[in-house]
Parts: structure tokens; C-alpha cells; sequence
């Protein structure tokens, strides 16, 4: 009985929202008490679904304030269901899940700031490495050709015959004085073993 009661006062209220299309049942037991019905009539959601438009959208209230209100026209009845929420309620999880988003992605900027000047100091250290090491090869390839330049001095100034050769008697240079002696040119023996070339009778 409880029940019908209320659908009848559902039903009476729909007939004056039919008659007068800008009134609104506020609460979810809608009584016929005039302190329950209010004109709604100058809001923008109401003149949407008299247009017959439904939708979703951030509207102001009638106080100013903003709400997340759904809202879709019953023609058949010739009335609105609208639904409200405040709208920092309604998107305080979208809000969180914005405000971690960001929190993740400025973590990650970081993180790959600091990889890359990481990368990018290894890199210049590498160079400087690489630059260091090509000066101290060249230091040394001249320090090399001028001790060369000092032993072949010192090679040709000697007026002896001086023949050089390695641990197994190979022949690697003789000088001008030794050359003579042999009766033939340096790169005449260069290569080959010292007893190949003379006697020991020699």
C-alpha cells in the first residue's frame, strides 16, 4: 500500500511537470508538498532536455556552483531525469589519477635527464680519454723518429763495420764501413743470416 501510495504521488507530480515543463521532484521520495518542488525553469540543463537534448556535461546551479550533471528527456512522459554531482566529487579518482600521471612522468623525465647527462659526461670523458691517448702516441711516434734519426747518425758516423742482427743471426742493418766490407748493398743482406753472408774463415 506504502508503495502505491507513492506512485500515485510520482504520477500527480508527473502530470503538473507535464503542465508546467520547468518543475523539478527533488529527493528520491517526491511527496505533492509545494517546499518539494522548485522552477528550474531559467536553468541551461532544463532547456536542453525541453529541447530534447541528453547529455553530460559541467553546469552551474542555480547557487553558482559547479556540478557533473546527466541528463536525459522522457518524452513519452513529457519530463527530464536529471542526475547530480559536485564536480570536485565526481572527478576526485580522474583528479588522483591525473595527479600520479604526473607525478610518474616527472620522476621519468628526471630519471632520463639524468641517463642522458650520465651519457653524455661518459661520452666526454671517452673523448678526453681517446684525445689523451692519440697525444701521448704521437708524443712517443716522435720521440721514436728522432731517436731513429740519432741511430742512424750514429750508425753512418762509426768507421768500423758494425753489422746488427737479432737473436737468430738475421741480418736487420749494417752501415756504410760493413757494406764495403761485404761487397754488397745494405738491402743486398738485410734479411738474411749472418753466416749466409760471411765465413767464419772471413
Amino acid at each position: 500500500q506504502k508503495i502505491a501510495t507513492q506512485q500515485r504521488a510520482i504520477a500527480s507530480v508527473a502530470k503538473d511537470a507535464t503542465r508546467n515543463q520547468s518543475l523539478i521532484v527533488k529527493g528520491s521520495r517526491p511527496e505533492r508538498k509545494q517546499n518539494q518542488i522548485e522552477d528550474f525553469s531559467s536553468w541551461d540543463v532544463v532547456k536542453k532536455i525541453q529541447r530534447g537534448e541528453q547529455g553530460v556535461g559541467v553546469f552551474k546551479d542555480l547557487k553558482g556552483d559547479e556540478r557533473l550533471i546527466a541528463y536525459l528527456p522522457l518524452a513519452k512522459y513529457g519530463w527530464g531525469v536529471i542526475f547530480s554531482q559536485d564536480k570536485k566529487t565526481a572527478f576526485a579518482v580522474r583528479d588522483r589519477a591525473v595527479s600520479v600521471g604526473i607525478v610518474f612522468y616527472t620522476i621519468f623525465i628526471v630519471y632520463a635527464l639524468l641517463l642522458s647527462l650520465i651519457v653524455s659526461n661518459l661520452q666526454l670523458n671517452l673523448r678526453r680519454y681517446v684525445a689523451s691517448l692519440e697525444a701521448k702516441v704521437k708524443e712517443r711516434t716522435g720521440y721514436i723518429a728522432k731517436e731513429k734519426s740519432k741511430y742512424e747518425a750514429m750508425l753512418a758516423s762509426i768507421g768500423e763495420g758494425v753489422i746488427i742482427v737479432d737473436t737468430k743471426a738475421v741480418i736487420l742493418r749494417v752501415n756504410l764501413v760493413a757494406s764495403k766490407m761485404l761487397g754488397l748493398k745494405e738491402e743486398e743482406v738485410v734479411g738474411k743470416r749472418l753466416f749466409d753472408v760471411i765465413s767464419v774463415e772471413d
